[in-house]
């Protein structure tokens, strides 16, 4: 990215945890943990499936990116969505 933007790699880690508030890395994870989230929600694809689709190493490590995030495993968060999400429709 640094190269790309013509920046030194310190100067462009600074100035987006000074923009952002958290390091790029912080970031990237999140919008892995925000992508799971989605497909959790509207898909029925394994978690490992999930897993590999966001970019993490394994299931193992999705779910634990994913609980220190949401403070809950994406089946615990998976089942607490259907249950919440069924329980909004009508008959």
């Amino acid at each position: 990215m640094a190269i790309s933007a013509g920046v030194h790699p310190s100067y462009l880690a600074r100035t987006f945890r000074k923009f952002y508030g958290c390091t790029v890395g912080d970031y990237v994870r999140r919008l892995r943990v925000d992508y799971a989230v989605r497909e959790l929600k509207e898909s029925d694809k394994s978690l490992a499936e999930i897993a590999t689709a966001a970019g993490f190493y394994d299931q193992s490590h999705f779910t634990h990116e994913f609980k220190s995030h949401l403070r809950m495993t994406p089946a615990e968060f998976r089942a607490a969505f259907r249950a919440g999400h069924t329980n909004t429709k009508e008959s």
